[in-house]
């Protein structure tokens, strides 16, 4: 995918069987991408899915993109993998803002569409026919002001929450409101009381969809509806979960997501590629440098950049040390769920250790803001280094106590083992990465099968489950902290002098004394601060492989200093979507287990 210059042969293949309804072609940044007519789309996807010498059994993302140019159409743009044959292609549907917004949905074909094809209908307002639930996912299910990426949705919102009551009270608000000086709790006290009941009702948001038939049905005397969340200490974060029992047993669950509303897409939109770096860190917030790194990549092989060798080093440890860090959190809030104390007690001890390595290195401990476009902030201080090293080798020997704590500890296999099952053929076609992915049987890594920074020349091991249960993705996650020390102890061995940024006056800002006393110096400074730096017109999907999956960034740039679109493609998102796929059919005990088990964060899902 990196270096590819030639199309990929599947486009000639379609075009052999299915003739005009296959657009024009072309390779960019080394991926191939094809635009397929919309009344033929699924039949198109369908076929590179099944026929043999295809088989692209992975479906790694779905989104759409408007340009600013309204001239444009817009496009549904699907992400596809094939797993056997480690082949990528991007295939594009361009639909008229004039026509009709609707494309045929795939969900038949890839379960992991569901919640992705859900995300597009909201920010977009683009109709899948066939699809089986579709309705709002991350806005509130009665939201009708539109659709938050559209170009014409302002950045602030088409209306204040104000403006909101006001549309909804009508004119005879208008004597006892002004929207511009009152709060929505002045309002109620300055409302005559016949009118209270109508501004409750104007500002609530509804805690169940609107087609709640269809939703959450008439239950039966002996099932009970129960709710876990949006605060509940085992949610991890402000996830809602809706859930029938028939008795203790998980007949049905609905994950209801988008409590936060982050906005982070829709921000990137109005952000120069360095300002939208602090942006990442608030994503995953357990594993920022690595969110960092997963962007600036991706601007770089938009741009054209090429970062130095150190730099290269020091991305990896940077890396692993985010995933030793999220693995850790995982591990420690995991056996507390399940009942083991002292686990996180040991495993957060291990966490401040990396964070305080984190905090000398970038003076922050969580949100480190890490990368600059073409380097890093900053260098990693004098004896860093060595105390990375001593941790590195210390970190194991808490690794071993903990296994010897649980491996075969009675109450943790009977909490963990065949609870959650996924079989590799269904973690795929639900397009589950990273852990959860490998935990079921199927040994993709983004750092073998699409390498990045060197990770090729790194001798380490993919860990592989056998039966994809919540034992599984523990043994996974634990033996992933060890080759990740395998690979932070190589780096430091291998780690060259020289600087850690680009010579590139584009995108490098001057030292700070050189801007003061050089005109040149000066001039570049100011130009990045105030104009950005321009992106050439074009697109890349860069996946870097986080703590919790496939991390997609999807770049599309007009030629200016601000994206067009700037796509995050979250691993927890699309992980947490197969709960209920794993949870129904256990009990309710073991609902907070495998959820567990999925290792969320709210940030990534809701952006």
């Amino acid at each position: 995918m990196s270096g590819a210059t030639t199309p990929n042969p599947s486009v000639a293949t379609l075009r052999e069987r299915f003739g005009a309804s296959i657009g024009r072609s072309a390779v960019v940044h080394g991926t191939t991408i094809v635009v397929v007519a919309r009344e033929r789309s699924h039949d198109v996807l369908a076929w590179l899915r099944d026929a043999p010498d295809e088989r692209y059994d992975y479906l790694a993302d779905v989104t759409a993109v408007e340009y600013r140019d309204r001239e444009r159409p817009l496009e549904v743009v699907y992400q596809l993998r094939s797993i056997p044959r480690n082949a990528f292609l991007r295939v594009k549907i361009e639909l008229d803002a004039s026509g009709p917004l609707e494309v045929d949905s795939v969900v038949d074909l890839w379960q992991g569409a569901n919640w992705l094809e859900r995300e597009v209908w909201d920010m977009f307002g683009i109709r899948f026919a066939g699809h089986p639930d579709l309705r709002r996912i991350l806005m509130w299910e009665t939201y009708d002001e539109g659709h938050p990426l559209r170009k014409n949705f302002p950045l602030r919102g088409r209306f204040s929450r104000a403006e909101q009551v006001r549309r909804a009270l009508g004119a005879d608000l208008a004597a006892h409101y002004s929207m511009d000086e009152l709060s929505i709790a002045d309002a109620y006290a300055a409302l005559p009381a016949d009118m209270h009941g109508r501004l409750k009702d104007a500002v609530r948001v509804p805690l169940v969809s609107a087609d709640h038939t269809a939703q959450e049905p008439e239950l039966g005397s002996d099932h009970m509806l129960i709710n876990i969340g949006p605060q509940h200490p085992a949610t991890h974060g402000v996830l809602r979960l809706v859930v029938e029992l028939d008795g203790e047993v998980v007949m049905r669950v609905i994950p209801h997501i988008g409590y936060l509303h982050s906005g982070f897409e829709k921000l990137g939109e109005y952000r120069h590629y360095n300002q939208i770096i602090p942006l990442t860190d608030r994503t995953d917030y357990l594993s920022a440098p690595a969110n960092n790194i997963g962007f600036a990549l991706a601007a770089e092989r938009l741009m054209g950049i090429e970062i130095t060798p150190r730099c290269t080093v020091l991305r990896v440890i940077a890396c692993e040390l985010s995933r030793i860090i999220s693995h850790l959190v995982w591990a420690g809030t995991t056996a507390i769920d399940i009942g083991a104390f002292t686990v996180f007690l040991w495993m957060f001890q291990e966490r401040e250790r990396a964070y305080n390595l984190l905090e000398a290195w970038t003076g922050a401990r969580m949100t480190t803001s890490l990368t600059r476009v073409g380097g890093l902030m900053a260098d990693v201080p004098d004896g860093w280094t060595e105390r990375l090293r001593e941790w590195a080798r210390h970190l194991p020997r808490t690794l071993d106590e903990v296994d010897r704590m649980l491996l075969r500890n009675g109450i943790w296999l009977g909490r963990t083992q065949d609870v959650g099952v996924m079989s590799a053929a269904e973690a795929a076609n639900w397009s589950l990465t990273g852990p959860m992915l490998r935990a079921s049987g199927v040994a993709f890594d983004v750092r073998k099968d699409q390498p990045y920074l060197d990770y090729d020349s790194y001798d380490f091991e993919v860990p592989v489950g056998e039966r994809g249960d919540v034992y599984d993705r523990y043994l996974v996650r634990m033996e992933e902290m060890r080759q990740s020390v395998r690979i932070i102890l190589q780096a430091v061995e291998r780690l060259p002098d020289g600087p850690i940024n680009a010579d590139d006056p584009r995108v490098i800002l001057p030292p700070k004394r050189n801007a003061m006393s050089d005109m040149e110096s000066m001039i570049h400074h100011f130009k990045q601060v105030m104009e950005g730096v321009p992106a050439p017109a074009g697109e890349v999907y860069f996946p870097v492989e986080n703590p919790k999956g496939e991390l997609g960034t999807y770049l599309v740039s007009d030629g200016t200093a601000k994206p067009v679109r700037w796509r995050i493609r979250p691993p927890s998102f699309l992980n947490l979507a197969a709960l209920p796929r794993m949870a129904e059919g256990h009990l309710l005990s073991d609902l907070i287990a495998i959820n567990a088990s999925v290792d969320i964060v709210m940030g990534e899902i809701d952006r």
